[in-house]
């Protein structure tokens, strides 16, 4: 359902004619009540909600019924895309969601990404609310295809009332590695930002980030929350070149809250905290806590900085990876998963250089605190420097790093431990 705005002015002078009934002044502060719930941007088509009232929504270009309201989204999205991408070309550059809430999924669409468009919403007050019937392997917003670059998500959330989860991941992005198909290319970087979006209680990944020959690459996940999601919170798989920076994922079952593959990635100012603290429970694994790390790095040359685990089933931080740049890491408190046979601070599977690593147990559970601090697996060749406390024993460090490696690790009330 389309609507066609008109101006103030041609209200005033369709009202008032020769003869006014209302001076312009009155006519103004009428008006006015109305546009204040429109925001008018130069470029946005608007998107109303189902509950709004309908004089308001009387003023956006489309509105939306309370089912499947991803039509109206897609409807407006295709008309915001660009002329010589084939799709819209109306000379708009995105859609705002207008309105609380947004119910869609029912027939088991998503909201399509058009290239070169952005969907903005009005804060995480505005809420896209999923009903997918089962829990597909399927996003909530996706790029309408593995070719589409340069699209924006920002401010909304992605859920349902009451922390009830939702069937799918909220965000699944997947790309072939090309940013040259449409008008404004960006070489093989597919450029898409996911920006201050908040995913609660995903069934399947809150922000998902892949595909082939380098993903959607050049890919940015800013000021994101994703809560309690069943699977990876922030999951990046096979696209490179992803900065992931101000983020917090917590929660959720027995998978890492923020899964870093790909490869020359960067993750700053992240916190990960309660992945898979099940406290007694099994996961879907048949393995308790087996697989919940606070971050689990796989990406080859990889840089991350500035970021905090606490309270995770397994480790804080887990690299894997190839080539890390790792510093002013703080590993609170993990291991959690009751009667967890691996886990600690920090696993160091990998060459690299870590410096000012943090490993602390604070003492809040007896039962299942973080016992190891910095465990190698393997010998790995590394620069490393950082300060252990355990609660007892001399598991501050465990194995030892590579012979042509420099360690120095202040391990608390006990003695300084080095290599090098």
């Amino acid at each position: 359902m389309t609507k066609t705005q008109t101006t103030r002015l041609d209200l005033y002078q369709f009202s008032a004619g020769t003869d006014p009934v209302f001076s312009r002044a009155e006519w103004n502060a009428m008006t006015s009540k109305v546009e204040a719930f429109v925001p008018s941007r130069t470029g946005r088509l608007t998107v109303a909600s189902s509950e709004l009232p309908a004089d308001v929504r009387d003023q956006c270009d489309y509105a939306c019924d309370g089912t499947d309201d991803q039509v109206q989204i897609n409807a407006a999205l295709l008309r915001a895309s660009r002329p010589s991408d084939g799709f819209g070309g109306e000379g708009y550059v995105g859609v705002e969601l207008v309105g609380p809430t947004f119910d869609v999924g029912h027939n088991g669409a998503a909201i399509t990404m058009y290239p070169s468009t952005q969907l903005w919403g009005n804060g995480i007050g505005t809420l896209v609310r999923p009903n997918y019937a089962t829990n597909l392997d399927k996003g909530v917003v996706e790029l309408i295809n593995s070719a589409t670059a340069n699209v924006r998500l920002s401010h909304f959330t992605i859920g349902r009332h009451n922390a009830v989860a939702f069937n799918g991941h909220g965000v699944k992005f997947i790309g072939t590695g090309s940013g040259s198909t449409y008008e404004i290319k960006s070489g093989s970087d597919q450029n898409v930002w996911v920006e201050a979006v908040n995913v609660m209680f995903a069934g399947r990944k809150g922000i998902y980030l892949g595909g082939t020959s380098g993903g959607v690459r050049g890919s940015q996940i800013y000021n994101c929350r994703a809560w309690s999601s069943s699977e990876e919170g922030i999951y990046v798989d096979g696209a490179s070149d992803v900065h992931v920076s101000q983020c917090i994922a917590n929660g959720g079952g027995d998978y890492p809250r923020f899964h870093i593959g790909g490869g020359n990635s960067k993750v700053a100012d992240c916190k990960a905290f309660y992945s898979g603290n099940r406290g007694g429970s099994v996961g879907a694994n048949g393995q308790e806590g087996a697989l919940a790390d606070g971050f689990n790095i796989t990406s080859s040359r990889i840089e991350i900085q500035n970021c905090a685990a606490q309270d995770n089933g397994r480790w804080g931080f887990r690299f894997s990876g190839s080539d890390v740049l790792a510093g002013n890491l703080a590993a609170d408190s993990n291991q959690r998963a009751s009667g967890a046979s691996t886990g600690g601070g920090y696993e160091v599977a990998t060459d690299g250089v870590f410096e000012a690593l943090h490993a602390y147990d604070r003492g809040q559970t007896a039962s299942s605190p973080q016992v190891r601090g910095i465990v190698f697996s393997g010998t790995r060749q590394v620069y490393l420097t950082g300060r252990v406390k355990v609660p007892s024993g001399s598991s501050h460090v465990v194995g030892s790093p590579a012979s042509n490696s420099y360690m120095r690790v202040v391990r608390d009330g006990t003695t300084l431990s080095s290599a090098g």
